[in-house]
């Protein structure tokens, strides 16, 4: 029988609730967390337990799939089930909301030569039912129907980012999300992985926008005595010149706390929120950082 949520003692003027989060191995931990935490931030913690990334975990509560954007104090019992799903390159699994960056097209089966059954065009929201082979996802749109598309192209350019309500954050973690779409506003090096004929030092200029594929910790770089150090995989979702950029893929340093990050969060199709603030640079030890 579950048992209803009581809050813990108060921690540094906060009340703190003990969540009960199972799995279906037979698992139970306790997490806890604070009064005005989220699904996503209870979340990100049964993640480190175990050891696995975020975007592969949902939690169940009552029987139904919880939003990130839910308070934890708003649910009735303290326990929630936390399931493994299939997550695509971008970080959706099923349950996610995305938004095509192009025009996209949606077919019958997972096959590129089934039959079409709607043609999707930009800044339209769909949701993930499934992750298929290679690049396919199984999404629902507006209407009821349902199909398969690819969220990127055979060259690598994304077709769709990760839609999701977010707040401001003071912290640069909670405000680095894979799958999640970014506006360049300043110049920035990227160094390219599996370049061709790309230049190493790729640089990013003001109006591209980037999808963020991986998100590393300091434990990535070999100086420990870095703070606020994140290494990022991104992807170029969108240049003024469809020849210049679209599809090269890198990484970026981030480090410091001291100056303003170089590309805002990308919210719509056009609407952007400033990001913590955050020193930037690449250095040569990424020439050893290789793709998965």
């Amino acid at each position: 029988m579950l048992v209803e949520s009581v809050p813990m003692a108060k921690q540094s003027g906060q009340s703190m609730h003990a969540m009960r989060v199972l799995r279906l191995s037979g698992e139970c931990m306790q997490i806890n967390v604070t009064g005005f935490a989220t699904v996503r931030d209870l979340a990100l913690r049964v993640a480190a337990r175990l050891d696995v990334a975020p975007c592969t975990l949902r939690l169940l509560h009552d029987g139904r799939m919880l939003s990130k954007e839910e308070a934890i104090k708003d649910l009735e019992t303290n326990t929630v089930i936390a399931i493994s799903v299939p997550s695509s390159e971008y970080g959706l699994g099923p349950g996610d909301f995305c938004v095509t960056l192009h025009h996209v097209t949606a077919r019958r089966g997972e096959h590129l030569d089934s039959a079409i059954v709607a043609e999707i065009g930009k800044g339209i929201e769909l949701k993930v039912l499934d992750v298929g082979e290679g690049r396919r996802l199984l999404v629902k749109g507006q209407g009821d129907w349902q199909g398969w598309v690819s969220y990127k192209t055979e060259r690598n350019e994304p077709l769709v980012a990760r839609r999701d309500a977010w707040k401001p954050s003071t912290s640069l973690s909670d405000s680095l999300e894979v799958g999640v779409q970014f506006e360049v506003s300043r110049k920035v090096k990227l160094h390219v992985v599996d370049r061709g004929e790309t230049p190493e030092g790729f640089l990013l200029v003001p109006g591209m926008r980037i999808l963020i594929l991986e998100i590393r910790g300091k434990d990535a770089i070999s100086n420990s005595s870095a703070r606020c150090v994140k290494l990022i995989r991104v992807v170029v979702s969108h240049s003024a010149s469809a020849d210049t950029g679209l599809g090269v893929e890198g990484w970026i340093l981030l480090q410091g706390c001291q100056r303003r990050l170089p590309f805002h969060r990308v919210l719509g199709p056009d609407a952007v929120e400033q990001l913590p603030s955050c020193g930037c640079g690449v250095v040569s030890f990424l020439k050893s950082v290789r793709r998965h």
